[in-house]
């Protein structure tokens, strides 16, 4: 299972590639433990584990790509909301996927935000897996903040990744 979840982890990576590293601070849920990583694209990996299975993995993540400082959070959230870039990229990685909810949301220490909460099962292993991500646009930069776990994880793990994606800062 842990490889399914590392497997998994990449191939969301590449979904929310980024290019560079922030300064941020972040309450993790009880019992996530931080992974190390030399990926210089990732902010923070940290996974739970019962009885040495993961069942829930936090990741954030940011682009410095320049598109970013030419438009502002606001127009990033009504274009992600009114077109389908985010499924079209995700439907190439996943089979069976499905949009549960995509909306604009707000959390308390960034303000609002795009979100997107989606299933599906990954074409190279079968694993299905839930994902929540959460994108804004702050100095000139994409930040994503993604909650990834199993479906019978999903809904106990689900407000974890509400209350720590709520005390994210830069």
């Amino acid at each position: 299972m842990t490889l399914k979840l590392l497997h998994f982890s990449l191939l969301t990576i590449l979904f929310f590639g980024c290019t560079s590293r922030s300064g941020f601070d972040i309450q993790l849920p009880e019992g996530y433990v931080i992974e190390p990583t030399t990926d210089q694209y990732n902010l923070l990996t940290a996974t739970k584990y019962d009885d040495d299975q993961p069942v829930g993995m936090i990741e954030i993540r940011y682009s410095d790509d320049w598109s970013f400082s030419t438009f502002s959070n606001e127009t990033y959230i009504k274009e992600a909301l009114a077109n389908n870039s985010h499924e079209q990229t995700a439907a190439m990685i996943f089979d069976d996927f499905k949009v549960l909810r995509k909306e604009q949301s707000y959390l308390k220490g960034v303000g609002d935000c795009f979100s997107i909460m989606y299933r599906g099962d990954n074409y190279s292993n079968g694993v299905r897996v839930v994902n929540v991500v959460f994108q804004f646009i702050k100095n000139d930069q994409l930040y994503t903040l993604i909650g990834s776990a199993f479906p019978e994880n999903f809904s106990s793990e689900h407000k974890s990744f509400l209350k720590a994606f709520d005390t994210f800062e830069l």
